[in-house]
Formats: structure tokens, sequence, C-alpha cells
């Protein structure tokens, strides 16, 4: 009898992402792999699918986003290793969310999207708060993510208090 040898497992991600969403995907592209319970692990975009498959439609009838074509939900498999594999723990499969950032600015104002306003001359303002007074002030918007906008403008300042209309 002859002792036979272990073969290592490694773990992957496979995320299925939709087709039209696929830009950011491709080999060698980092991404943050967050685990349940709020952590998060580091991970490599290792391969990209090739062929689109349309979700199946659920439902009584059948119908989905465009269900003549399947378009509206066609993904594409990525594959995601994950170079610190102590990381995933005993996990052999669980709902995991796939991040990839597109940009980062530092050192930038940023206020709730909620407190844009939209100016009658076009663009966007924000309603300033200095005690009892309030002044709308015209601002210029970069970035937007999880729900709060990079903001810049003559007025505008860090510390400065803004209103949420509602």
């Amino acid at each position: 009898m002859r002792p036979r040898r272990g073969t290592a497992t490694t773990k992957v991600v496979t995320v299925d992402v939709r087709a039209a969403d696929t830009a950011w995907a491709v080999k060698g592209t980092k991404v943050t792999v967050a685990l349940p319970g709020g952590k998060t692990v580091a991970g490599t975009v290792s391969r990209v699918g090739t062929d689109a498959t349309a979700a199946q439609p659920s439902g009584e009838g059948g119908q989905g986003d465009d269900a003549a074509t399947g378009t509206d939900t066609a993904t594409v498999p990525v594959t995601v290793t994950v170079a610190r594999q102590t990381a995933l723990g005993s996990l052999e499969a669980t709902p995991v969310d796939v991040r990839h950032t597109v940009e980062t600015r530092k050192d930038v104002l940023t206020v709730p999207v909620a407190a844009l306003l939209a100016l009658a001359e076009g663009g966007y303002g924000l309603e300033t708060v200095d005690g009892t007074h309030t002044a709308i002030v015209a601002v210029r918007t970069g970035l937007f993510a999880d729900g709060w906008v990079e903001v810049s403008g003559s007025g505008i300042s860090a510390g400065q208090r803004v209103g949420i209309p509602g």
C-alpha cells in the first residue's frame, strides 16, 4: 500500500456580476471581500467568465426584468482569489460582498446626498445653517459613494452645518 499525497485546497470567491457592470472586472484587479460578521479580506480578480447567463424567471408567470431576452438579469461569473486563506476560516460557501474601489479622493468635503438642493439656475446647492440663520450656497459636486457626495465651492468649508430637506 502506498501512502496517498493530499492536495491543498485553495478557496476562491465566485460572484455573479451583472453583464452590464463588468467593466471593472479585469484579471489582476484588486478588490475587498466582505465576509459574514463584518470582517474584510483583500482579493484579486483571477478569472472573468466569457459567457453571460440569464437568470431563470421566478414567480408565477415567469416574468423577469426582460422576460423575452433576459438581458437585464444576465450575469458573468467573476473569480476572486484570496491570498490570506486563513481569513476565510472554515467557510466552504457563504454569501459575501465583493467591493471594487474605482477612485478615492482624500481631504475633500462631503455631505449626505440628501442635503443637495437642485437650483433653479441649474446645478446644486446646500442650505448652510449658522445658529438661526440659513443661506443657500451653490456647490460643485464630485464623487458620489455610499449616500455621500463630495462638494466644493466658495461658500462652504469644513465644519459648517448643512440642512437636510424633509
